[in-house]
């Protein structure tokens, strides 16, 4: 039953901490500089 509820839980938690990581950043780096990593990060992965 865990195995049921894995997927849909991890899919809302990666995507809500994605716009806080995104809120967190906007003072440090430039929104194509943010947007180069992630896209890199999730490509590697």
């Amino acid at each position: 039953m865990a195995a049921r509820f894995f997927p849909p839980i991890m899919f809302v938690l990666l995507w809500a901490t994605g716009f806080i990581g995104a809120g967190l950043s906007m003072p440090y780096a430039e929104p194509f500089t943010f947007m180069a990593v992630r896209f890199s990060i999730a490509a590697s992965s």
